[in-house]
């Protein structure tokens, strides 16, 4: 496994320096190799679970809601919902560990 993700890493750092070669600044760089080096599938799913943690983290914090506007109505979680939530938090960890 260690391995691979070094294999991956260096792809990466390879094709980053060949897009700098072609004129993109860095950020876009970083884009294009992510782009060319990891599917779509697999961008989209860590997407997804950066976004799913960020929600838990603003959740079990009390921060307020997220892009809210003013003039807006934000719902706020319901009270039965709690138990539920944790539990989903809960086997999200156990996953990430289990699968790491």
């Amino acid at each position: 496994m260690p391995v691979l993700m070094i294999t991956a890493a260096v792809l990466l750092a390879l094709d980053h320096r060949r897009h700098r070669r072609d004129g993109l600044d860095h950020r876009s760089a970083v884009a294009a190799a992510l782009a060319d080096t990891v599917p779509a599938a697999v961008r989209k799913l860590t997407a997804h679970e950066l976004f799913l943690s960020t929600s838990f983290l603003r959740w079990v914090t009390h921060r307020g809601p997220h892009g809210v506007r003013a003039g807006d109505l934000p719902a706020p979680y319901a009270p039965g919902q709690v138990a539920v939530t944790y539990g989903f938090l809960f086997v999200c960890a156990v996953e990430t560990v289990g699968l790491a």
